[in-house]
């Protein structure tokens, strides 16, 4: 990554979301509270599922909420091939954790596609283990939109 063009930060607060369920109900809660925030997808989610499965989960959740209120973030770890191949698929914000010389060239590819490329995951709730996400992604939105009302003394 160069310092010219850092990549622009999440919206809001970060959640790890498994699968479409689990992004559909996020998206949901977040277009419900006009609030941002990124989905993330699991540290070898992107090689496991594959690009296309993410990619239609981006369509899905674009369906539930606009792109500029819910990003998902593509977690590509150290892999050039599969960062490309996530890129070829639609997926435009890419976490890459590889060498500064191959993100360089991938950012310029992203960039060239309308996305940008995170050099690290950002801190995220996880909601694997959560009966109910969307009212646990509600709650957190509640609680982060509170924090950043100001104080009434």
């Amino acid at each position: 990554m160069t310092e010219a063009n850092p990549s622009p930060a999440p919206l809001g607060p970060a959640f790890v979301v498994h699968d479409l369920r689990q992004a559909l109900a996020a998206a949901t809660a977040a277009a419900a509270a006009g609030r941002p925030l990124a989905l993330v997808t699991p540290e070898d989610g992107l090689a496991a599922q594959g690009p296309l499965f993410w990619a239609e989960v981006q369509r899905r959740v674009e369906e539930r909420a606009p792109s500029d209120l819910v990003v998902l973030l593509a977690d590509a770890d150290d892999a050039p091939g599969l960062a490309q191949a996530a890129l070829r698929c639609g997926l435009r914000q890419l976490i890459f954790r590889g060498t500064a010389a191959v993100a360089a060239k991938l950012e310029a590819i992203a960039q060239a596609a309308g996305g940008s490329l995170q050099p690290a995951r950002p801190a995220a709730i996880d909601l694997l283990d959560e009966p109910d996400p969307g009212s646990a992604v509600a709650a957190r939105l509640r609680l982060v939109s509170a924090a950043q009302q100001p104080r009434q003394d």
